[in-house]
């Protein structure tokens, strides 16, 4: 998956020109079908983004708990970089954008 557009990028998101997020992620309970608009979360899992990930050993109780527990069709664990500040918020933009942009989901669909 493409990476944000450097033109959506400013400010402290292009303090470092060497980081380029890249898009991967896990799917909760499947990949999204953008022909039926549910509402999704955008998880982004805890431990100050320095271990684990999205796969379901990282991310699955908390995904499962939101699709059991919200009125929510998908959860979307991004695989976001391992490091400090500004790649977070770098990550987060990347991911928030691809799913408006690249999937066409409604703003007012992602829960974050």
């Amino acid at each position: 998956m493409p990476p944000t557009p450097k033109t959506l990028c400013t400010s402290i998101v292009t303090a470092d020109p060497d980081m380029r997020p890249t898009i991967r992620g896990t799917w909760y309970p499947s990949c999204l079908n953008t022909n039926v608009f549910k509402d999704l979360v955008l998880h982004f899992h805890g431990n100050g983004y320095t271990i684990e990930d999205a796969r379901t050993s990282g991310c699955g109780f908390g995904a499962s708990i939101a699709l059991k527990h919200a009125s929510v069709g998908y959860v979307f664990c991004p695989h976001y970089q391992l490091s400090q500040f500004p790649a977070a918020l770098q990550d987060a933009l990347t991911y928030y954008d691809y799913l408006i942009f690249n999937l066409a989901t409604p703003p007012s669909k992602i829960i974050h």
